[in-house]
């Protein structure tokens, strides 16, 4: 959630690390940004299913300390959950609230203060944390590894397949041993 960041590290692909090294640099990262995207695809489903639903109405309008009034709708929280590409790590995907800010305050509660004039502060309001998105990533963990295993499999039979049409060799067969 709000900055949190979650790496996975599969321990028993030795032999798929050691033939997805031998890859080009390009079919690296095109098999990486194609597999963390489908499988942050998972994820987002998980999330959406554990996201807390509002009934309330979701336009709110409130007057700025210049008098203005002023308008704001962000949509409903379930709504507002997205996946996207890192623009910073090629080939990392991620999974955001988007828009709905307030989820962070849901997943970890909050506390409303005012300072008093001798400068001390006084606790207003304390809501409990509700945890909803951490939970939902670790129940959606183990299929999102299998499908990152899966795709990336199939990227470096795909990559065969063509460096061996390109050299007169036919991969009519995948390499785990099935029909396609």
């Amino acid at each position: 959630m709000a900055g949190g960041l979650i790496s996975v590290r599969v321990s028993d692909a030795a032999p798929l690390a050691n033939v997805f090294r031998r890859l080009t640099p390009e079919l690296q990262r095109s098999a990486l940004q194609s597999a963390t995207f489908k499988a942050a695809n998972e994820l987002v489903k998980e999330v959406k299913n554990a996201a807390p639903v509002g009934t309330g109405p979701t336009l709110r309008t409130r007057r700025s300390r210049g008098g203005q009034v002023v308008s704001a709708d962000y949509g409903r929280l379930r709504d507002n959950i997205r996946r996207g590409r890192s623009r910073r790590q090629k080939g990392a995907s991620y999974v955001s609230t988007g828009n709905a800010f307030w989820g962070a305050f849901v997943e970890k509660g909050w506390t409303l203060t005012r300072r008093l004039r001798d400068g001390a502060m006084r606790k207003i309001k304390q809501v409990a944390p509700r945890p909803w998105f951490d939970p939902a990533v670790r129940r959606a963990a183990l299929r999102t590894v299998d499908i990152l295993n899966v795709e990336i499999q199939k990227a470096i039979e795909g990559a065969a397949r063509r460096l061996g049409s390109q050299v007169g060799l036919d991969f009519g067969t995948r390499l785990r041993g099935r029909r396609r």
